[in-house]
């Protein structure tokens, strides 16, 4: 998937910025991913061969949690 399609996703990394009564702080089920903006995020660029023209790259990003796509 593209980073924009990413970014609607639900991360369950996430948290919410306020603490409960513990001090804990929640699972916000609500927040999505941040796509390159998070730690997480990797680049990797993916080179291949297309004739006539000659090898070709192409850079995406993945979130790196998750393992390489």
């Amino acid at each position: 998937m593209t980073e924009e399609e990413a970014k609607q996703k639900w991360c369950p990394f996430a948290r919410d910025a306020e603490s409960n009564a513990a001090g804990y702080t929640t699972t916000n089920t609500t927040a999505k991913c941040i796509g390159s903006a998070c730690m997480a995020w990797r680049w990797e660029e993916e080179t291949y061969d297309e004739k006539p023209t000659g090898r070709l790259s192409r850079i995406h990003g993945f979130c790196g949690l998750a393992g390489k796509p």
